[in-house]
């Protein structure tokens, strides 16, 4: 344990390394259970970026719907969906905030929720989006770009990239009904491939990520948010498909993603 200055989230000085790479360090609380890049990343131009668009960067005119996805992912995208399924009737109201090109919003529109939309800063996301008639404003979110009140808010791999963790929960709060549900997808930092892997694994994007989770470090910062986590599952990020990694998955060794869903106490 070595002290290398506060935690950006609760001020506590004690923290240890967890990765010391040739440009950035990945520090964790020992308090809050959170880590964080040093130095901490510039906020990127997300309106004009293009990172939605999967092997389609060039063809905006192009569409990617679920099946157009690699395997990893396409199991992401219907286990957010099954989840949201079977915690919630096909009349609740749901936000997704960095919604890309809604590929998850499409799923769960045709599987029949009635009220869906999304927000999405990037244009081409946006774009494709509304192309495949989903409701999606193209805009950063903020507490007060809605009037509309949300039982389900989630988000999927967006909240590292938020500079205050606390004061954008306390947003999403703003547009919640009472009871509302958080729903995230994060990395696991924690998971045995990032440990193996160290700065090799791709997951870090320490010029884009401010933070970096697990589901002990977010169920801490919910619950000092006033939320409580209820429903936990693991899954994997996209990776070769090789005969090690087909066997890792099989030993549940690639957790390194987890979907988190936490409810507002009352």
């Amino acid at each position: 344990m070595t002290d290398y200055g506060p935690c950006k989230l609760c001020g506590n000085v004690k923290l240890n390394l967890v990765l010391q790479a040739a440009d950035f360090q990945i520090l964790e609380c020992q308090n809050c259970k959170i880590a964080f890049t040093n130095p901490p990343p510039i906020v990127p131009d997300y309106v004009n970026m293009d990172f939605h668009s999967g092997e389609n960067k060039d063809k905006a005119e192009r569409l990617t719907y679920i099946q157009d996805l690699q395997p990893d992912w396409q199991m992401l995208i219907r286990m957010q969906a099954k989840m949201i399924a079977d915690n919630f009737d096909k009349n609740v109201a749901i936000l997704e905030i960095g919604c890309g090109e809604g590929i998850l919003l499409d799923e769960i529109s045709k599987a029949g929720f009635k009220s869906v939309e999304g927000i999405e800063p990037s244009r081409t996301g946006a774009y494709r989006a509304l192309k495949k008639g989903l409701t999606v404003a193209n805009t950063y979110f903020d507490g007060g770009v809605t009037d509309k009140k949300f039982n389900l808010v989630m988000m999927s791999h967006v909240y590292e990239h938020v500079e205050d963790p606390y004061q954008f929960i306390e947003k999403i709060k703003k547009v919640l009904k009472p009871g509302g549900t958080i729903m995230l997808t994060q990395t696991n930092y924690k998971a045995l491939l990032p440990r193996f892997r160290k700065e090799k694994w791709y997951a870090w994007v320490p010029d884009q990520h401010f933070w970096h989770f697990t589901p002990q470090g977010l169920k801490k910062l919910f619950k000092k948010n006033g939320l409580k986590a209820y429903a936990l599952n693991y899954c994997t990020l996209v990776h070769p498909r090789s005969k090690l990694y087909r066997i890792a998955r099989k030993l549940f060794f690639l957790q390194d993603q987890f979907i988190i869903m936490a409810k507002m106490e009352k």
